[in-house]
């Protein structure tokens, strides 16, 4: 802890608490999340690969990703820091935790579109996400959704091995064929998108064995009332086990019922934003 607080400090940040994979840190009057990337766990290969994502999401500034601020090495070229917006509204897993309802429809939809937005962007880059679940999707204190989490930063983050829970949220072919593509990370919207309408996991067992054959064979959940037609459609749609035929993120937000939601969303927005004398 000594020596990672001087780094910090070398670098002008002031360490406030640790986190389960990182840390939180002050510079000034700002707070931000710091996490640690141990480079001597992979190969060379995979450090270039990893740095060059690291790169890409320096550059990336989205509203629904949580935005790299600055990266620095310690003295060993061997521990890198990624400096991270702080989410000061917890996970969305946090958030299902407390809810004593089932959320409704319009605020489910409204996340799973800043999911989908934030996908859009990196897909496009490409990136893969490769890690979505509850607990990587965080909130600001507005409620926005900011994605945390990803691909190879996430595997080489401290005590971050794969386990129980994130492997109810990866798709079939992972499995059956070991591969992942941007189609992957719509299945895990699927499972997000049904744990939030139901508060309920789409895919639950006690052991790893147990819930990778549920997610191989299935059958896969759905919806059904009180939730639109177009909702348990797009359910349907994102837990199919044919890659093909789920749809990219681009595709979802290029739904009419989507469409609709976003233009009443932005309507509202400017309303709200309109100053009071021109009322």
């Amino acid at each position: 802890m000594g020596t990672e607080q001087s780094i910090l400090a070398q670098n002008g940040y002031v360490l406030q608490k640790e986190t389960k994979n990182a840390v939180v840190a002050k510079k000034g009057d700002d707070t931000f999340l710091i996490k640690k990337i141990i480079f001597d766990q992979t190969t060379g290969n995979a450090d270039s690969a990893l740095t060059s994502e690291i790169d890409i999401l320096k550059t990336t500034y989205h509203p629904h990703i949580v935005n790299s601020k600055n990266s620095f090495q310690d003295t060993d070229q061997k521990t890198y820091y990624i400096v991270m917006d702080y989410c000061q509204g917890g996970s969305l897993a946090a958030k299902i935790t407390k809810m004593s309802d089932s959320p409704k429809e319009i605020e489910v939809l409204s996340w799973i579109v800043e999911i989908c937005m934030a996908l859009r962007t990196i897909h496009e880059k490409g990136l893969l996400h490769k890690h979505l679940t509850p607990q990587n999707i965080l909130l600001t204190e507005f409620g926005l959704v900011c994605l945390d989490g990803f691909g190879r930063i996430h595997e080489n983050s401290e005590n971050t091995a794969a386990n129980l829970l994130e492997t109810k949220y990866l798709p079939p072919e992972a499995f059956v064929n070991e591969t992942y593509d941007a189609k992957s990370d719509i299945w895990s919207v699927g499972c997000i998108l049904y744990e939030l309408c139901t508060r309920q996991l789409a895919f639950s067992a006690e052991t790893t064995i147990e819930i990778k054959a549920k997610i191989m064979t299935g059958p896969y959940p759905s919806l059904t009332e009180p939730f639109s037609p177009v909702i348990c459609e797009l359910l349907s749609d994102m837990l199919n086990k044919d890659t093909q035929s789920r749809p990219t993120a681009s595709e979802i937000l290029g739904r009419p019922f989507i469409q609709s939601f976003l233009s009443k969303k932005c309507k509202t927005m400017a309303e709200n934003s309109r100053p009071s004398w021109t009322s």
